[in-house]
């Protein structure tokens, strides 16, 4: 297989999330699927609010992908979202003849809106996606989802892969056993879904049993102002230290003293904002640390409940506080799910991730 493969994304800042790193790390996936030829091509947002340069931006981008599609010629043209990168993909699809693939990751699916404006959106994510000649789902959540929402074509679902050697082979510098102190980390963007609130909420509880615990909370976002005030109003500012957004090396070291990573997503804004995959779940596992996550959402496909991970209802703090301990006083359970982690990450690796995107070329 020699095919020529068009990446088209968003243009994203330096806050990263989980879309952001799939497409990362895409073009190595696809090169180990045997692609001849990679380019990425990106939207480029425009920083205006206004109405007329809001399409105006859609025109120069759709003008921009013409100029490029012309120039590569590729077979294969791949949205990794759909608005507006999919629609666009397909507007000029029957001009170059190129097949499509769309990428679906998660609460991208209701970026519709409401009123006239919403079902015409709507109509646009429909036409898309039953234009498109593939469609791959990153979970089976996301692509039940999906389904809900009308789209009855059949679905591919390919997991996002990560990146092996980003945390892999961390020296740890604690014991997990080795006191009574319980560290907690989590990375990932401060929005609402991924739970920090109520992992604050379980961390209150344990401190007032009288736990020594700490909360790392690494990264940014529109909800991180939120949980500043929740932890200056309750006392917690000596337990939760936030980072911000760190460089890999530092997020290394934070994680060689953690005991427990936690994400306990949920969906949120009425169950239309939920958590898609969780790349950061395998960067966690790989770095060594037992993982505890919501089980609404993708990581149900990762994480399978007292095997390789704890899995938890995303906002019920006595529920997480409860997998907390457990996870730090039962040295078997945590030995057990340890041990488990190898064999979870082979099924994640680039390289079958790859196979199942060469399946897929070949297929189109």
């Amino acid at each position: 297989m020699s095919l020529k493969i068009l990446i088209y994304s968003m243009e994203h800042n330096n806050a990263k999330g989980g879309i952001q790193t799939f497409t990362d790390t895409l073009p190595r996936i696809l090169g180990l699927a045997g692609a001849g030829e990679i380019i990425n091509a990106y939207f480029v947002h425009s920083s205006s609010a206004k109405f007329i340069n809001r399409y105006f931006t859609k025109f120069k981008n759709l003008c921009a992908l013409f100029k490029v599609l012309k120039l590569a010629k590729p077979d294969v043209a791949i949205a990794v979202e759909w608005d507006p990168c999919g629609y666009l993909i397909e507007f000029l699809k029957a001009i170059f003849g190129f097949k499509s693939a769309a990428i679906v990751h998660g609460q991208e699916i209701y970026r519709t809106g409401g009123g006239y404006k919403g079902r015409v959106k709507r109509f646009i994510r429909d036409w898309t996606f039953n234009r498109s000649d593939a469609i791959v789902a990153v979970s089976t959540y996301t692509a039940k989802r999906l389904e809900e929402e009308g789209i009855k074509r059949p679905m591919r679902i390919i997991w996002n892969g990560y990146d092996e050697k980003k945390f892999s082979n961390i020296k740890r510098c604690r014991d997990f056993f080795e006191d009574d102190k319980i560290k907690l980390v989590t990375l990932s963007r401060v929005v609402e879904r991924k739970g920090h609130l109520y992992a604050l909420k379980a961390l209150q509880i344990l401190i007032e049993s009288g736990r020594d615990i700490s909360y790392d909370i690494i990264g940014d976002g529109g909800y991180k102002k939120d949980l500043e005030l929740y932890v200056k109003k309750n006392n917690l500012e000596n337990h939760v230290n936030f980072h911000g957004i760190l460089p890999d090396e530092a997020i290394r070291r934070i994680f060689s003293y953690s005991d427990i990573f936690i994400h306990p997503n949920y969906a949120a804004n009425g169950g239309r904002d939920f958590e898609g995959f969780g790349i950061v779940l395998l960067e966690a596992m790989s770095a060594g640390l037992p993982v505890m996550a919501g089980r609404n959402g993708g990581p149900a496909d990762i994480i399978k409940h007292e095997d390789n991970g704890i899995l938890v209802e995303g906002q019920d703090p006595i529920e997480i506080a409860d997998a907390i301990l457990r996870l730090k006083n039962d040295r078997v359970l945590i030995n057990s799910i340890l041990s488990k982690t190898r064999k979870t990450l082979s099924y994640f690796s680039s390289p079958e991730i790859a196979k199942k995107y060469e399946a897929l070329l070949l297929c189109e």
